[in-house]
């Protein structure tokens, strides 16, 4: 016997009982066997596992054993790329099978066995021909369902269904330890990685999980982000919450958020953004764009944008190496490729098949180039891709990037890969030791009840049993055990003074008691007095009371809000209706037919609608007032085309309910009669005493939606009494004549039943078919009314459209009106100011401008007669030197040698100070003892008179010279202001042209909608919707007038071809009778030589021949002598192939001619569609000949004829 432990137990029945044998391994990992058998003679024993092994075992010694095959079952897990630009892949089956493939050649190059759940095994795969395991972790209770390495492979990550992310350190050199962990709510769905390089190499991490730890099928409803330093595992104890080695939410960042969908997949790029393919409440398959929330935890996340998915639920996403490329597989079998940069758009590739699950995983080599999938049909699949230019260009630039990152981790990658070739294999410990001492927790808490209660018993301090790890304990139990005895050794001084404290107390209590009990009745103390604290205890009711009140309020105010809400919904969606929106269901078939649900049309829109009551022509009335489309130039006409547009679109819909209402009914009587004839249906079944499986049709929920508003509350002949109280020998004569005729009143009874039943029967099928023709009947009704509801639809949606139109040529007109006003407004202004403003500042100034003008040449004038006086007065003086005759200059502001920051004098101030200056200045010029030498005082007095009345007369003509510039200035400032709004004026009357013209253009240029018939758009249809930019509008005379011209001009062309021809054709024959004589002496010539060649190659080939039967005859008899060495060979082959013959119908003594009959099947029907092909090629030569012929026919080709 054997089981799933993988043993066989030979096992021997006796007498004094069972007795084991023998008892065997059959294989070395974890393995189930599922079937034994014997072979005849009883001396070999049959093994089959379920992992798809075969073994032969000795009965007597069950550990000599033969491995006949062993295959590998189950599908693929797990699979990626082994290293960059490696063509190497390794993939993980159901079985725990390790796999390493070869891409080009789609072959294994080896595998070995792993795979206890919950262990994390690191292989080394240096030497692709013999993998080997350096270490083994158990990480979790669970398998592992998800493992990421980050992009430089600082950081491993691992996920399961246990409620924890592990972070581990993914360098060999560091022993792959774990670095701590995450605790994350539910399954983990998916997870991904994202290395920042320029956030300082920090790795964004991004994981999916369902909450409420559901089916992994429903999709995730939580997301979780988080971001590991690239110096985590640099003092990795100051980093955790506590000795369970928990991450800090601080030092990882860690946020959660809310999926207001479930998502299924996860892929993380750059910019904080992550796809995912999300369902969403319509049932629609989408790929979604996620940006992750700057704000806190808690927060609903929506996608930014969707996009067309796959078909089924479910899913995964994968990004390529270099970020640009997003891959998406699903349970639809196919692989979706797109790019970053447009989503949009899709490659698809039917990878698997969606009846087996689809696909499972999905990777892209290093450098981009191919594409790995595997299914859950047991398939891997290698893609590769076929670019285009462009395509290509994007591959390159793909190359060089994986190139540029295997180089950038080229040193650190030959650090690690030497220190993995240094780690030793990793050996199993087929006997681990077995703490006697682990118990079950249910064990653990009887024990410990145990020891209390006898702790209480001899009044002793009980003590706590020490913390036992668990058997074979994954890493966070060991740190958690770890914890838990480093806690007991810090704080066991204080739990032992607490339980000597709470001892004492329990010693007082058991006094107190016992006296109490020796006191009399009435001094007697109940036993709930004796209870510690009932002051907190009341007051924890009390509390407890008022929470539960508080509840019960807001649970009110709840309900009623909703009971409000309900109230308002109703009265607005169903109340408020003049036509109740209802649904029409078919008899046998899943078709629903909707109504139209209509509002009371308010005395408003009467009123506006006025007597144009108009309907479509075809679904319910005429379009008599309508305007026509080429007729819409003003904005009233419009107006009233919406209205009456409106109007057409509302009578359309009540003539659809009312069409809908007539059906309603119709199929309200067809049930009435249906129901009628299922009365009579179950009344035959009844008497037929067949099971009651008819169903009478009733209206459901879409039919009379109202229901959701309101909420519900055979003959037989008697067996005589002495029958059944007498045994029959105690039966009398008169019973026994009694009994005689029970029995055939029974018999006839029965014969008459089986007349009944037949006649029953018939009239049963003759119900039901007359219930299936009512039902197929009023189905017929119901498609004929939902292709009423298509056409009615589409004729709606074209008014609407018109609608749409026709207010969007409004609002465009309304835009060019409020422009046209504001216009005409900033035009008025700027005239307004050119009149009023501009112009008279211009004079104004001009004005100023000529009076100071006028000033300055008159002090120019005074000034210059100054001279000629002084000339005049002091002719007779001998020459004084100029510069001591040059007036004092004024005084100048210096801004630099004063305070920056001090307040700057006025120019009042300043002319009144160089005044003064100026004045103390001459003063001291004016002494005599100043004047040159030789010079009279009078004289010299006389002399610096004229020099005041110079220097008075220099600084008056500076004043005004620097005035009149100052004047000048702003009167060719006032004139460019002006010209300015001249300028404005000019470029608003353009602008106010252009858009006259707009509006007029906008009016003339009228946007018709037209339905047109297959056939008469002449554009290229190569997108989804025509592009009619391009295009004009003919009326179809015009095409046809062209057409038939160019059919007369074709007519006339063919005929001066005809005649063409025809003339060349005689210039031809006149030619051809002149050189037929000499054509043909030198053919007869050209003839005879040919007969004379042909006679001498005759004879050669003869010769040849003759040469060649020799050698054929040689040949011969070589080949007969082969033949006869060849049938006694064929003699010995026939004996061993009877001989094998024999030994397979031994041994596969189940295998039948069905692969053979299936086989032969295959080649016939091949054959016969070779032929078949042929066939059909021959056919299609033919054909084509016969057009060549037809064209030539139709088009004669006028052939330039050598002479």
């Amino acid at each position: 016997m054997a089981g799933d432990d993988g043993y066989i137990y030979h096992i021997e029945l006796s007498r004094k009982g069972i007795v084991l044998m023998q008892k065997h391994k059959i294989c070395d990992d974890d393995c189930s066997i599922s079937c034994l058998t014997f072979d005849p003679p009883h001396n070999r024993l049959a093994v089959g596992t379920k992992q798809g092994a075969l073994y032969l075992c000795n009965p007597l010694k069950l550990a000599e054993k033969e491995v006949l095959f062993s295959v590998h079952g189950g599908n693929f897990i797990a699979v990626d790329i082994l290293d960059p630009g490696s063509d190497i892949v390794v993939s993980l089956r159901e079985d725990g099978e390790f796999q390493v493939w070869d891409i080009e050649t789609a072959k294994p190059l080896a595998s070995m066995a792993i795979g206890l759940k919950g262990f994390l095994y690191l292989v080394d795969v240096n030497n692709v021909a013999e993998p080997r395991v350096v270490q083994r972790v158990r990480i979790h209770r669970t398998p592992v369902t998800h493992l990421t390495f980050n992009d430089n492979g600082m950081f491993l990550l691992t996920g399961s269904g246990d409620g924890h992310v592990f972070v581990l350190d993914g360098r060999p050199s560091a022993k792959f330890v774990p670095l701590g962990h995450i605790d994350v709510p539910g399954n983990v769905i998916a997870m991904t990685t994202y290395l920042d390089e320029k956030n300082g190499g920090n790795t964004k991490v991004v994981v999916t999980t369902d909450f409420q730890n559901k089916d992994m099928d429903s999709g995730a409803a939580t997301v979780i982000y988080l971001e590991l330093p690239a110096g985590l595992a640099e003092g990795i104890g100051s980093k955790h919450t506590n000795l369970r080695a928990l991450f800090k939410n601080e030092v990882i960042n860690k946020n959660q958020y809310s999926l207001k969908t479930p998502l299924h997949g996860v892929a993380l790029t750059d910019n904080n953004v992550f796809f995912g393919l999300i369902q969403t409440q319509e049932f629609t398959k989408r790929l979604g764009k996620f940006h992750l929330p700057t704000g806190a935890s808690q927060e609903v996340m929506v996608p930014t944008m969707e996009y067309p998915g796959h078909q089924l639920v479910g899913g995964s996403l994968k990004m390529s190496p270099h970020h640009k490329w997003l891959g998406s597989c699903g349970a639809d079998g196919r692989v979706m490729m797109r790019a970053v940069g447009a989503l949009d758009r899709a490659v698809d590739v039917y990878a698997h098949s969606f009846s087996t699950g689809g696909v499972s995983n999905i990777i892209f080599t290093t450098d981009t180039s191919r594409v790995i999938t595997t299914g859950y049909d047991g398939v891997m699949s290698c893609y590769k891709w076929n670019f285009t230019a462009a395509g290509a260009a994007k591959a390159s630039q793909a190359v060089q990037e994986a190139a540029h990152r295997h180089a950038k981790l080229a040193d650190i990658g030959a650090t690690e890969t030497d220190a993995l070739k240094a780690m030793a294999r990793w050996i199993p410990v087929t006997n681990e030791p077995r703490h006697s001492f682990v118990q079950t927790p249910e064990q653990m808490k009887e024990t410990q009840d145990e020891a209390i209660a006898k702790a209480i018993a001899i009044d002793e301090i009980f003590s706590a049993l020490p913390a036992v790890p668990a058997l074979n304990p994954t890493w966070l139990e060991i740190q958690e055990h770890e914890a838990v005895t480093a806690e007991d050794q810090q704080y066991a001084t204080f739990k032992h003074e607490l339980r000597v404290q709470i001892r004492e107390m329990r010693r007082k209590i058991q006094v107190m008691m016992k006296d109490n009990d020796a006191v009399p009745d009435i001094e007697k103390l109940s036993h709930p007095e004796f209870d510690l604290d009932i002051d907190e205890q009341l007051r924890l009711q009390a509390n407890g009371e008022i929470e539960i009140r508080k509840i019960r309020e807001e649970i009110e105010y709840e309900n009623l809000a909703k009971m409000y809400l309900a109230e308002l919904i109703k009265k607005e969606c169903w109340d408020d209706m003049d036509t109740k929106g209802r649904g029409l269901c078919a008899f046998t078939s899943p078709l629903v037919v909707y109504n139209y649900p209509l509002r009371k049309r308010s005395a408003a829109e009467i009123e506006e609608l006025d007597q144009d009551c108009v309907v479509c022509q075809e679904y319910g009335g005429t379009t008599d007032s309508l305007y026509s489309q080429f007729e819409l130039h003003t904005r009233e006409q419009k107006m009233n085309q919406i209205v009456l547009l409106k109007d057409i679109i509302h009578r359309i819909r009540e003539a659809f309910n009312k069409e809908f209402d007539d059906v309603y009914e119709k199929k309200q009587q067809e049930m009435a009669k249906i129901k009628e004839k299922n009365k009579r249906i179950r009344k035959i079944h009844m008497d037929l005493r067949l099971p009651d499986t008819i169903v009478d049709p009733e209206f459901g929920d879409i039919e009379r939606p109202e229901l959701l508003l309101i909420v519900q509350d055979d003959e037989d002949v008697p067996v005589p009494a002495f029958m059944s109280a007498k045994s029959v020998e105690e039966w009398s004569e008169e019973e026994r004549k009694v009994a005689l005729e029970y029995e055939k009143k029974c018999k006839d009874l029965e014969d008459e039943r089986e007349k009944y039943r037949k006649q029953l029967e018939i009239e049963l099928k003759k119900l039901q078919v007359m219930n299936e023709e009512r039902q197929e009947q009023f189905d017929e009704v119901i498609y004929a009314l939902f292709d009423r509801k298509v056409k009615s639809e589409m004729v709606i949606y074209q008014e609407e459209m018109k609608i749409m139109r026709l207010r969007l040529s409004l609002l465009l007109w309304e835009e060019l009106d409020s422009r046209e006003l504001d216009l005409n407004a900033l035009h008025e202004h700027k005239n307004v100011m050119k009149q009023e403003k501009s112009a008279k500042a211009v004079l104004n100034a001009r004005h100023q401008v000529d009076i100071q003008r006028e000033k300055y040449d008159i002090l120019v004038v005074e000034d210059r007669l100054l001279d000629k006086g002084f000339k005049k007065e002091f002719h007779d003086t001998s020459p004084i030197q100029p510069h001591r005759l040059k007036g004092a200059e004024s005084p100048v502001y210096d801004q630099a040698s004063g305070n920056p920051f001090s307040e700057y004098p006025s120019p009042s101030y300043i002319a009144e100070m160089s005044k003064v200056a100026m004045d103390a200045a001459l003063q001291d010029l004016d002494k005599f003892s100043n004047a040159p030498d030789g010079i009279d005082e009078d004289l010299w007095h006389h002399l610096c008179h004229y020099r005041r009345l110079k220097i008075e007369s220099e600084h008056m003509i500076k004043e005004k010279s620097q005035l009149l510039s100052d004047m000048q200035a702003f009167h060719q400032k006032r004139i460019d202001e002006d010209e300015q709004i001249a300028q404005d004026i000019n470029d608003l009357c353009n602008t106010i042209s252009k858009l006259k013209e707009d509006k007029l253009r906008f009016v003339c240029n009228l946007e018709v909608q037209l339905v047109l018939k297959q056939g008469q758009v002449e554009i290229d249809n190569t997108a989804f919707i025509p592009d009619f930019q391009n295009s004009l509008l003919i009326h179809r005379s015009v095409i046809e007038d062209l057409n038939a011209k160019i059919r007369n001009l074709g007519e006339h062309k063919i005929a001066s071809m005809e005649e063409s021809k025809d003339f060349r054709k005689g210039i031809i024959q006149l030619e051809w009778c002149d050189d037929h004589e000499a054509r043909k002496a030198h053919e007869i010539a050209l003839l005879e030589q040919t007969v004379d060649m042909q006679r001498r190659q005759h004879a050669r080939a003869v010769a040849e021949r003759k040469r060649s039967l020799t050698d054929l005859k040689r040949t011969i008899r070589g080949k007969k002598d082969d033949n006869s060495m060849l049938n006694t060979e064929l003699n010995d082959i026939n004996v061993a192939v009877n001989e094998r013959r024999h030994i397979h119908e031994v041994v596969a003594d189940k295998t039948t001619s069905f692969d053979h009959e299936e086989k032969y099947r295959d080649i016939v029907q091949r054959r016969k569609l070779v032929d078949l092909a042929k066939a059909q090629a021959q056919e299609v030569a033919v054909l084509r000949a016969e057009v060549e012929r037809l064209r030539m026919r139709t088009f004669p080709a006028l052939v330039q004829v050598e002479r």
